[in-house]
């Protein structure tokens, strides 16, 4: 891709030769699917933290009771 100062279309880079015409901005995104995305991976991080706490103190305390016999 050419070097060029801050003309874009459709994401990409606009050459002179090029015949587009580009607006200074953000590209839009359309992801439909970030809400389920983001419900599911809250979910998922939830039940890590829940399950994985636990059992680090379940191993803490056992490495505890060896040290102290």
């Amino acid at each position: 891709m050419l070097f060029c100062r801050q003309a874009y279309y459709n994401c990409d880079c606009v050459t002179a030769a090029a015949e587009f015409s580009a607006v200074a901005g953000r590209c839009e995104g359309e992801c439909r699917l970030l809400t389920m995305f983001l419900v599911i991976f809250a979910l998922i991080i939830f039940v890590t933290f829940s399950t994985s706490m636990p059992a680090l103190a379940a191993t803490l305390r056992s490495a505890f009771v060896l040290a102290v016999i």
